[in-house]
């Protein structure tokens, strides 16, 4: 009997008890355990793992991506004027939701006023109009060109007017380029005599960076048997929607060559 004691007394000190601290195997293969749970190791970080025993599903379906809102490149628009707001240009082609309404306007139109030196003793004063909507236009100019003034002791005395008359349409249009051709008709009025015949007509417009503004023309045509040949370019500085001008001028109607620097406003609007 007291042989049993003993016995059952020793294997009962051999047992872990619930609150004793985990036991650690030793060894190289050696897995560490606690009671009653699953055997964890060693994770990357040489720290314990203790989601061994954590079910691994597949993570959750996530929810499908929105579909792709459409979108539409507008059509041709134009800014109220060159470089309003945050526009590069005076043009706009961004694309926009279908169905939004697109910002700017199909319509532009810009008014010029400028004087300056035509030849010897000569000076000269223009105007010109354009109206443009979406990619077609309209465009006139006139020229006077006169000579006397003040200063000589003679009356100021109109020598020749020249003018034209055009249809446009724009092959390229961009927010920093514009890029205009048409025809129509050139006049001259020479000492009561005028003159009319067609003519042929290019105009590009850049807007490199905010606020200037590079434009160049070029005219061919004739008035009666005469031949015209014109050129014009300028470089203006946008104050708001005005643009002044500093530019050279050159033109030949026949024989007579008329040529000078430029200066003047033009309005966009």
């Amino acid at each position: 009997m007291g042989l049993c004691v003993v016995l059952l007394a020793a294997s009962m000190a051999g047992e872990v008890q619930p609150d004793a601290a985990p036991s650690v195997t030793q060894g190289a293969a050696a897995t560490p355990t606690l009671p009653n749970a699953a055997s964890y190791g060693p994770s990357r970080r040489g720290a314990w793992r203790v989601d061994a025993n954590v079910p691994q599903g597949r993570p959750p379906d996530l929810p499908p991506p929105p579909p792709p809102v459409p979108v539409t490149t507008q059509p041709v628009r134009y800014a109220p004027y060159p470089y309003e707001g945050s526009t590069p240009g005076f043009v706009l082609r961004d694309a926009v939701p279908a169905g939004a309404q697109a910002p700017g306007r199909l319509h532009a139109a810009r008014l010029a006023l400028d004087g300056g030196q035509s030849g010897t003793r000569q000076g000269r004063a223009g105007a010109a109009l354009r109206i443009a909507l979406w990619r077609v236009g309209f465009d006139a100019t006139v020229t006077s060109h006169f000579t006397g003034t003040a200063t000589q002791g003679r009356p100021l005395r109109t020598t020749l007017v020249h003018g034209t008359t055009n249809g446009l349409v724009a092959p390229l249009m961009r927010p920093r380029v514009q890029w205009w051709v048409g025809a129509g008709l050139n006049y001259a009025t020479l000492r009561g005599d005028v003159r009319v015949g067609p003519n042929l007509t290019s105009s590009l417009d850049v807007f490199p960076r905010r606020p200037l503004v590079m434009s160049v023309r070029g005219d061919v045509g004739a008035a009666g048997s005469t031949s015209t040949v014109g050129g014009r370019g300028s470089l203006g500085y946008m104050l708001r929607s005005v643009e002044l001008q500093l530019g050279y001028e050159a033109r030949r109607l026949g024989d007579l060559l008329l040529l000078g620097p430029v200066l003047g406003a033009r309005a966009w609007f």
